[in-house]
């Protein structure tokens, strides 16, 4: 995205992403990767920005954590392979990437069963003052009344961009992608569970290295933090397609 271009939001029904993570083991592993990225994220700026505002955590110390738990990267890279159908208004004959070669994710959420996602500054402080109720924006756009930054997708929709197919004009091609579901939802539940625990595993790690030299107050929301996590991640297993 060039400095020019404005920056967008983009509201990913959760389902459309758990139908995506059904294709196979590897994009299972990818879409359940990122959601606990963006789980932890979550957490991090409830606790640790937060505490920074507060003046109990040192601006250098959130520098730290924010540099350790980076997801926006991983995250950019994993959205430029994948493209959508849109939904709002439906359109069945487009296929289009879900991020721009140059687009990055610079802030995310959740609300009302979506992820949504705001690839600028701007965006990210419309993304999070809306609160618009989702049908009136889905009937907005279907008439094409805007909001026009605003992408929202929802129902089978996503699918890994094909190479050889492209994108723009070629959705009926994407058709057989679609619903080309490899995995049943246990072998999905179990992906997810093992992602889980991985990233559990590793935030616990990553605390324990940054831990040393914490003061008092910073060891005390690190430990509040942890304890979010491990709730986060133990409802993500029950209920894997939510935040």
């Amino acid at each position: 995205m060039s400095p020019a271009d404005p920056g967008r939001r983009i509201y990913i029904h959760a389902h459309s992403l758990w139908c995506l993570a059904r294709r196979s083991a590897e994009v299972a592993t990818s879409v359940s990767t990122a959601l606990a990225k963006i789980r932890i994220a979550k957490v991090i700026h409830h606790h640790v920005e937060l505490g920074v505002d507060l003046g109990l955590v040192r601006q250098e110390t959130g520098q730290e954590f924010a540099a350790a738990f980076e997801w926006k990267t991983e995250l950019a890279r994993f959205f430029r392979t994948v493209g959508y159908r849109p939904s709002f208004p439906s359109d069945r004959s487009t296929f289009l990437p879900l991020l721009g070669p140059t687009e990055i994710v610079e802030a995310t959420c959740s609300e009302q069963g979506y992820y949504t996602f705001a690839t600028d500054p701007e965006s990210s402080t419309r993304m999070f003052d809306d609160h618009e109720p989702f049908p009136t924006l889905q009937k907005s756009l279907s008439a094409t009344q805007g909001p026009h930054d605003l992408t929202m997708i929802r129902g089978v929709s996503l699918a890994l961009i094909n190479p050889e197919i492209g994108t723009g004009q070629v959705g009926y091609d994407y058709a057989p992608d679609l619903k080309a579901y490899t995995l049943a939802e246990s072998e999905l539940d179990l992906v997810n569970s093992q992602i889980c625990a991985r990233a559990l595993e590793d935030t616990r790690a990553r605390v324990t290295a940054l831990s040393a030299g914490l003061t008092e107050d910073e060891n005390r929301i690190c430990a509040d933090m942890l304890s979010s996590v491990e709730r986060t991640f133990a409802l993500a297993e029950k209920r894997p397609g939510e935040l």
